[in-house]
């Protein structure tokens, strides 16, 4: 049984890494250029607005993007 629970928890963690390695199509780019994370400054860090936009930089590009947005309307809609 720890096999088992080992081997799931050691694909939850590879999965993503590797879908956003081999990059699932994910739709057309509409801005015309790839976008690029924010660059860290010097008070980075301490900058909520840094991490915002951080944030809605990986919002917009994760690799998991488009079939956890499917789930997630089909269940609210299910239940």
């Amino acid at each position: 049984m720890k096999k088992a629970f080992s081997l799931i928890f050691l694909l939850l963690l590879l999965v993503p890494a590797l879908v956003w390695l081999i990059g699932p199509n994910s739709g057309p780019n509409t801005e015309g250029k790839k976008p690029t994370p924010p660059r860290p400054y010097g008070d980075a860090l301490l900058s909520a607005d840094y991490y915002r936009s951080f944030d809605q930089y990986f919002n917009r590009n994760f690799s998991l993007r488009r079939p956890l947005t499917v789930a997630k309307n089909w269940l609210t809609t299910t239940y």
